[in-house]
């Protein structure tokens, strides 16, 4: 799951490498004048759900080693809100340049994350786990105000969403042993502004930090079929290469 910390670091070391790759293999110069029409990106960044006036029941549990009933009635509610699962996002993306000031983006990407909870009670052992993860393809007009050295764009997004959530609850007390498992997923169009910057090494070579708002409701996914929110603000750092 892109939420563990050993698929981030993995994603983090490819961004650098593509990095270096786009930088070695950029035989231009800084002074040469921004007239690609191609521009392919790899960035790695955060997504941060919409807030929700819907809290989760109950309460979070600890590793105290003592289950309240607040604990119980927090791990037994099915209405996971994804709210609850801001996490790393990954994309890719491409841009055609119609003209110097206008161009058109396509970008796919996912983001999410993955909470465990585990613990052990007097021999009553609880493990359960819930996973939340988007997949989302954008297409975005953007409009360009272009220096020798950097790129200021923004533009309207407009992307199909498709989120998946699953989870888990296994118990066991001795030789009993009692699980719960479920998963549920939907579909929906998205649309939202982004806005970026970025800094131009060379002809060839950019780095752009990126912010994007973006409103993605899902129907037919929550419990009883109630529509849910799966968009939010996202911030990404682009390794860029203009060809």
């Amino acid at each position: 799951m892109l939420g563990r910390v050993g698929a981030a670091a993995v994603v983090s070391l490819a961004a650098v490498l593509f990095c270096g790759v786009c930088a070695a293999a950029d035989e231009g110069s800084a002074s040469d004048a921004i007239g690609a029409r191609h521009r392919i990106s790899l960035s790695l960044g955060v997504h941060n759900f919409w807030p929700n006036n819907d809290p989760h029941k109950g309460t979070r549990p600890n590793d105290d080693g003592v289950v309240t009933d607040a604990e119980w009635e927090y791990i037994w509610d099915e209405e996971y809100r994804i709210q609850e699962f801001d996490g790393p996002t990954l994309e890719l993306g491409y841009e055609y340049m119609f003209e110097r000031w206008f161009g058109l983006a396509v970008d796919a990407g996912v983001y999410g994350n993955r909470k465990d909870y585990n613990f052990t009670v007097s021999g009553f052992e609880v493990e359960s786990y819930a996973e939340v993860s988007v997949f989302h393809i954008d297409l975005a007009p953007r409009f360009h105000w272009t220096t020798r050295w950097t790129d200021l764009y923004g533009g309207p997004v407009l992307g199909y969403y498709s989120v998946r959530v699953r989870y888990e609850i296994d118990a066991t007390y001795g030789e009993h042993f009692a699980s719960l498992d479920d998963s549920e997923r939907g579909d929906g169009l998205g649309w939202g502004l982004a806005l970026g910057f970025e800094f131009r090494f060379s002809r060839h070579f950019g780095i752009a930090i990126e912010d994007r708002l973006v409103s993605a409701v899902v129907d037919e996914f929550e419990p009883e079929g109630e529509p849910a929110q799966v968009g939010g603000n996202t911030l990404v750092l682009t390794c860029a290469l203009h060809l």
